[in-house]
């Protein structure tokens, strides 16, 4: 009878998810016809950017930049969690050498997104061989993760994201050529929600998180001061920068907290000043929160005009924010 009703949820949360799925293929669509700047549901991959008439925005796993192939390792790996086999994706230079240690960042996909999607969504595999680390992306069951209500199909199954994200770490910090102290995790839209749950309930495992449109919808507080890089569109009406109604809403069962007041009190709990300083540079505005204790960093940066997509505008590349603030690049 358990199998039975095992199997019916899962029928009953695939059905839901195509649905989402096939309501976002036409914006996804619409969104590539052109250098458009209207959001793209949570269930369509992060673009890459920038795009130009000339260059088009290419759809997901067909690569997103015209530069060499990286000279990099990639391995997919498998593991148990719960009887259920999960697998993550390893991108690492390949001349690693015997004793040497890297950092490693773990990188999570958005709703609808695969873990090779979005590797694909930036340079990962050109800055890992360039910068000298490890780029991780596990793969959520049904391309989701579950964050209580939020999101289809895995929060309507129970999937045990939590125990496989840990075993991830764990088989992380068990390899040799992996610094243990240098453990970064980030993730985007969905993905962005599960950082903040995860970071919270593992404090001291990460040097640093960052989230990019996402939130903290479950509004923890993290246990220890914990550096945090947050990057987010205005508009974005999927996640929205000054929450509220959205049409993600509808998937994630629950308001999303406001944006600026949401890293601000990660910040305060963080121990930082309460003022963040603040600089723009090409219309993106930069809040960076000082005074922390134990060199901890909060900042968020706010990208006009990009919507639910991977946020590179202009001169602002999003993966280089991110690997700057990771002490990466």
């Amino acid at each position: 009878m358990a199998n039975r009703n095992t199997t019916t949820r899962w029928i009953i949360a695939g059905a839901a998810a195509v649905v989402v799925v096939a309501a976002s293929v036409v914006v996804i669509v619409l969104s590539l016809r052109g250098d458009s700047t209207e959001p793209v549901s949570p269930t369509a991959p992060p673009t890459s950017g920038p795009t130009s008439t000339a260059v088009p925005t290419p759809r997901p796993g067909e690569g997103t930049t015209t530069t060499e192939p990286a000279d990099v390792d990639e391995v997919d790996e498998t593991v148990t969690v719960g009887g259920r086999e999960r697998k993550y994706k390893v991108v690492a230079p390949l001349d690693i050498e015997d004793g040497e240690e890297l950092p490693a960042v773990i990188v999570l996909h958005g709703l609808g997104v695969s873990a090779e999607g979005i590797s694909r969504a930036a340079d990962w595999r050109q800055v890992v061989e360039r910068d000298r680390f490890l780029a991780v992306f596990p793969q959520g069951e049904g391309n989701s993760w579950n964050m209580g209500p939020c999101c289809l199909p895995a929060s309507l199954v129970g999937v045990d994201d939590e125990s496989f994200l840990e075993e991830v770490v764990a088989r992380l910090q068990a390899r040799p050529d992996v610094d243990e102290d240098r453990l970064y995790l980030s993730g985007f839209s969905n993905g962005g929600l599960m950082v903040y749950a995860f970071a919270c309930d593992h404090p001291g495992v990460f040097a640093a998180i960052a989230s990019m449109a996402g939130s903290n919808l479950s509004r923890c507080t993290p246990q220890e001061p914990t550096s945090l890089l947050h990057q987010h569109s205005d508009p974005d009406s999927v996640v929205p920068y000054d929450g509220g109604l959205s049409f993600g809403q509808l998937i994630a069962g629950a308001d999303f907290p406001d944006v600026p007041g949401s890293v601000a009190r990660w910040a305060q709990d963080s121990g930082c000043d309460p003022r963040p300083e603040q600089r723009e540079d090409d219309d993106v505005e930069w809040f960076t929160w000082t005074g922390c204790p134990d060199d901890v960093r909060v900042e968020l940066v706010r990208v006009p005009g990009k919507g639910h997509v991977w946020l590179d505008r202009g001169d602002f590349d999003s993966l280089e924010a991110l690997l700057e603030f990771f002490d990466l690049s």
